[in-house]
């Protein structure tokens, strides 16, 4: 019962509107980062979006761990926004060089955070949990005000 609790309120977090469906592409564009756990240690990830390819590395403190580069496309139906990756490939650390399987999630934009939720589709067999990776700001960005 636990886990279609934590379904339903992730469901619920990801369909309400956000983004229209149709800038999505446009506003991938760039990088993203989000800090995680793992054997008790704390690494970041950067998301690099160019066109329809996603790179990501983990960093320990300022040490590259791994890359690894998709291509995707994104998809909606009935405001379920979904990401699909194919053509994974593991390009720098363990297990370089090495294919990843495809796969896909759901995926919500709201302004520079970047919300998947992953083992929730019905062709899914791990657990559910949500990632936010929020935008990376360019200083040398172009002035917007």
């Amino acid at each position: 019962m636990p886990r279609l609790r934590n379904l339903l309120f992730v469901l619920a977090t990801v369909v309400l509107p956000a983004s229209s469906f149709a800038g999505d592409l446009d506003s991938l564009q760039g990088s993203w980062e989000t800090n995680f756990r793992q054997n008790e240690r704390t690494y970041r990830a950067v998301k690099t979006i160019k066109g329809q390819t996603e790179t990501v590395e983990v960093f320990d403190g300022e040490k590259l761990m791994k890359r690894h580069s998709v291509d995707f496309e994104l998809d909606e139906c009935d405001g379920i926004k979904t990401f699909t990756y194919r053509n994974g490939r593991v390009t720098f650390g363990a297990g370089a060089p090495t294919k990843l399987p495809d796969g896909k999630y759901i995926y919500r934009l709201d302004k520079d955070s970047w919300i998947g939720v992953f083992g929730a589709l019905s062709t899914d067999s791990g657990p559910v949990y949500l990632q936010t990776f929020k935008r990376v700001v360019d200083d040398k960005a172009p002035d917007t005000k």
